[in-house]
């Protein structure tokens, strides 16, 4: 395992600090540097407009993280944004002094550049896994014709599968009831349609009231918005002892977006139904 201490008074390397949300390196510029985090935290992001209002959350990188390892093979514009999240102190090598830092410390750079070809893995395999989670969850949602209970409850039950949740409670809030919300769907029971109204407190979950479902305390809600107004929560459990990798929660915010459009496609149909029977 790689350790920063073994570069801390290395001659190739030097140190940067960035005071929080201080920006590295924005998108499209150029940096020849090969980075690694000493203290702090800073996050990687990636514009999705052409103005650079909108950004997007990729990863966030602690202490011994490597990244911009790409500089040794190629000056290529930056195409991500990285900036502090708190104070944050870093040690760099530029790319030109790096085939001299290895030929000089040739036990050291070995380390370095095995934590690069790890790191090259790893990110291989979360990207394979983003993709073929998100084919399927695509593919079952174009298959849909009909907008049902049903349908819905198996592309859960399927996201569930995907990313080993222990399980997945569905809840739609009630547009009538102020904060109130209706318990749909719960995947250990699959395929059932439910119907149990609880309480929100400040429009937000409250776990005691979930109590007969057996909800644990560590859980991801991921609440869905149309405007500033939340209209669905999914809580999801992981297991007590190991958390979601980083490769689950990408997938998980990526399918959370197929699985979004899909159930406000749904209640625009039911709408649009009900106004028919009227």
């Amino acid at each position: 395992m790689f350790d920063i201490k073994n570069i801390l008074w290395n001659k190739y390397f030097k140190s940067k600090s960035l005071k929080t949300w201080e920006i590295l390196f924005d998108e499209w510029e150029i940096d020849k540097n090969i980075y690694v985090v000493e203290k702090g935290k800073v996050k990687v992001e990636k514009y999705f407009s052409s103005e650079k209002k909108e950004k997007k959350l990729l990863a966030v990188l602690w202490k011994n993280s490597i990244f911009w390892e790409g500089s040794i093979f190629n000056n290529h514009p930056k195409e991500v944004v990285i900036s502090a999240i708190w104070e944050t102190k870093l040690y760099f090598i530029k790319s030109k002094d790096f085939r001299n830092f290895v030929k000089e410390n040739t036990e050291i750079a070995v380390d370095f550049l095995s934590q690069i070809i790890n790191l090259s893995n790893k990110r291989l395999l979360e990207a394979n896994f983003l993709l073929t989670s998100n084919y399927k969850i695509s593919k079952m949602i174009s298959e849909e014709i009909e907008f049902s209970n049903k349908n819905l409850f198996d592309i859960i039950d399927e996201f569930c599968s995907i990313i080993k949740a222990k399980y997945i409670i569905y809840l739609e809030i009630n547009q009538v009831l102020e904060n109130y919300a209706t318990v749909s769907y719960d995947s250990r029971i699959q395929w059932k349609l439910l119907d149990k109204v609880v309480e929100l407190k400040n429009s937000k979950i409250d776990l005691e009231n979930l109590k007969e479902f057996e909800v644990w305390e560590k859980n991801m809600i991921l609440e869905l918005k149309n405007g500033n107004k939340i209209i669905w929560f999914f809580i999801i459990w992981e297991d007590e002892k190991v958390e979601f990798s980083e490769s689950q929660k990408k997938s998980i915010n990526s399918i959370w977006v197929l699985l979004a459009g899909f159930i406000k496609q749904k209640q625009y149909f039911q709408n649009e139904k009900n106004k028919e029977k009227a």
